[in-house]
């Protein structure tokens, strides 16, 4: 692949959060008009306003600061039609950082400024208030640096590519993205910058670019974004008690043995007796991988297309766990590696299914 520049490909407008996900209030009877057209334009959205302004189709709230609290725990986002100032206020003992807090959008009470304020990129608060601003005909304010100066995030570019990445690394290049630095991008086809230029791993010289984007694994000296696809899921079963340390060593060992990042890994796919277990449920955690829990009844409707284990059927009711778990765990996606021993560990690799 040849060096290309990136100067027009850039990302739509979507709406990432699900619909259902979302609360909308109000603290007037003027902004119950808001409420009710966006509940119009967006009938899944739970909309809610003061009990004394009570209206069909609005479920209503009696003390404000008690449910800001529960709506803020609950929901994807939240959206209020009031001051900025209250929500500001609401919001200063609640925030955690930008990757688990949920999208939170200001709307005036009549209608004529969306304001995303909390949550902009990773929460999807700026897409959310652009669709918001363009049904109610209003003007969509974003303050965000990124989305001002036309660049898109490394930490959205990653969300949206379903990668993972390290946040420290990802803040350091679009600073450098900010500064309209030369960007060097390499495994990816879609733009950050007009500053940015794709090209292939062989054509990349550290002389002639200030940064580097990668998806996976690369050595330079230059600052860099080392962008994971997660692609793969470990099918994965163990003997009861394993420590921490035997299970985190076990899936890493093996995982270097296959060649693939940690990084790389979605998800753990296991039996419900497994997936309970807090030594497997804290390795999951810190290595950032999802729990899949696979039902025996499930595994049984498949488990005659593997190996199977009387001693394993004796002991869990089925006689395999780590390859059908791996199967129906990526979706029956491509089986890697079968299943392989490690320390009382049995792991199995899957590429997700697309």
């Amino acid at each position: 692949m040849s060096a290309q520049s990136c100067t027009t490909r850039l990302f739509p407008t979507v709406i990432e959060v699900d619909l259902s996900r979302i609360c909308a209030f109000s603290l007037t009877g003027q902004g119950n008009n808001i409420l009710l057209k966006l509940k119009s334009f967006f009938p899944q959205i739970n909309c809610f306003t003061k009990k004394r302004y009570e209206a069909p189709g609005l479920k209503s709230f009696t003390e404000f600061k008690p449910f800001f609290k529960q709506i803020f725990k609950t929901y994807d986002a939240v959206i209020a039609i009031c001051a900025c100032g209250i929500v500001v206020r609401s919001l200063a003992p609640l925030i955690n950082d930008k990757f688990s807090d949920p999208a939170v959008i200001v709307i005036d009470p009549r209608g004529h400024y969306v304001i995303p304020i909390l949550s902009g990129h990773i929460g999807g608060a700026n897409a959310l208030a652009i669709k918001l601003a363009e049904a109610l005909r209003a003007q969509a304010v974003i303050t965000t640096a990124s989305d001002n100066e036309g660049i898109v995030s490394v930490d959205l570019f990653a969300k949206r590519n379903g990668c993972r990445f390290d946040r420290g690394e990802a803040l350091a290049l679009t600073s450098l993205l900010l500064d309209h630095k030369k960007i060097a991008v390499i495994g990816f086809d879609e733009p950050l910058s007009p500053e940015c230029v794709i090209l292939a791993k062989k054509d990349f010289r550290e002389e002639d670019y200030d940064g580097l984007i990668v998806r996976g694994d690369f050595e330079t000296k230059l600052p860099v974004a080392h962008l994971y696809p997660k692609r793969y899921v470990l099918g994965l079963g163990m003997r009861k008690n394993l420590s921490e340390n035997t299970i985190r060593e076990s899936i890493l060992k093996f995982l270097s043995e296959m060649g693939i990042s940690p990084g790389e890994v979605d998800a753990v796919a296991t039996i419900p007796i497994k997936a309970a277990d807090k030594n497997l449920k804290k390795v999951a955690e810190e290595l950032g991988y999802k729990i899949i829990v696979v039902e025996p009844e499930d595994i049984k409707a498949v488990e005659d297309r593997f190996k199977t284990s009387d001693f394993v059927r004796e002991t869990v009711g089925i006689g395999a766990v780590c390859e059908p778990c791996g199967y129906l765990g990526s979706k029956y996606g491509r089986k890697v590696t079968g299943k392989v021993k490690r320390n009382g560990v049995t792991i199995s690799l899957w590429e997700k299914s697309t």
